[in-house]
């Protein structure tokens, strides 16, 4: 009988880390192999304030030169927890990632992992250079910090949302008569639930105000966008949060490929394939979501950053 042995590489051991504290901005780069320019990408981590440096290390053996960016903790330059965190630290780290000479200075990714897909929205439709977005758990309006009264991102000092106008929102939510926009069931990538639609519809004409200061802008970003959700997560309603990002973007006619993909059985966060994914959901459906969306993610990277 014969044998065959197969060695799957899931992350390159020339594609090692190193520290970065330039300009004010903490992280860990991580090089591919080969001589690039490469194209650049950004990870934002969740509210656990930990880099994913496995996953960062996959992106890099994949050929992106990527940026695991640290955001809050303990380090000087930044933030003790997840609350006041200026927007213009994430505008600053995508500065200093093109104009490395080792990157491509047509278009950066951004990719938000729970908390982090926040930021990264706000960066990717707040710079005038292309942006490609992939967002895995997050949610497509701000929410409150959990450690402030207000969300955590701030512009000039101040919060860019107050929680007088995330409590208008979420009360205006919660009073349609729309039925269960929680409970929808975020089949289609490319069509946004009709419960959601009639909900922010509603919320729109009711309380304008806050609609626009709470819902991310995602429609302003130039670039596409994938929102990846599991239907299991046990952090927060990740899909039904996502659908609200979807919706922004049918409304106003985004022109660069997006969509927002949830996996029925899957829970908050499924990185890397092949390994395991728990925080909700199945092993078995974290894992086939893994496997299903790491593609996607870099399709989605690919068809954004010109080379």
């Amino acid at each position: 009988m014969a044998e065959a042995t197969t060695t799957r590489i899931a992350r390159s051991p020339d594609a090692r880390g190193s520290s970065v504290d330039a300009d004010g901005l903490v992280g860990i780069v991580y090089t591919p192999d080969g001589a690039g320019p490469h194209q650049p990408v950004i990870v934002l981590h969740g509210s656990g304030g930990y880099i994913p440096r496995e996953y960062c290390q996959l992106l890099a053996t994949q050929g992106y030169w990527t940026l695991g960016l640290q955001y809050f903790g303990p380090e000087e330059a930044l933030s003790d927890d997840l609350n006041g965190v200026p927007i213009a630290y994430f505008e600053r780290a995508v500065e200093w990632v093109q104009s490395r000479p080792e990157t491509v200075d047509d278009g950066i990714g951004l990719v938000g992992i729970s908390r982090g897909v926040e930021p990264a929205i706000l960066t990717a439709a707040s710079i005038d250079t292309s942006a490609t977005v992939v967002g895995y758990g997050g949610s497509g309006f701000l929410v409150p910090s959990t450690v402030g009264p207000d969300v955590p991102w701030t512009r000039d000092g101040d919060p860019i949302v107050s929680r007088e106008q995330f409590d208008a929102f979420w009360s205006a939510l919660h009073s349609t008569e729309c039925g269960d926009w929680q409970d929808c069931s975020f089949d289609e990538p490319d069509a946004v639930c009709e419960t959601v639609a009639c909900v922010l519809d509603t919320v729109r004409e009711t309380a304008e105000n806050a609609y626009e200061a709470v819902m991310l802008p995602v429609e302003d970003i130039q670039g596409p966008v994938s929102l990846l959700t599991g239907k299991q997560d046990a952090v927060w309603n990740a899909s039904a949060y996502s659908e609200f990002a979807l919706y922004r973007l049918l409304r106003n006619d985004h022109d660069d490929a997006f969509g927002h993909y949830s996996f029925p059985d899957a829970g908050h966060l499924f990185l890397r394939p092949y390994h395991a994914n728990i925080r909700g959901g199945s092993r078995s459906g974290n894992a086939r979501a893994a496997m299903q969306s790491f593609p996607r993610v870099l399709d989605t990277l690919d068809g954004g950053i010109k080379v």
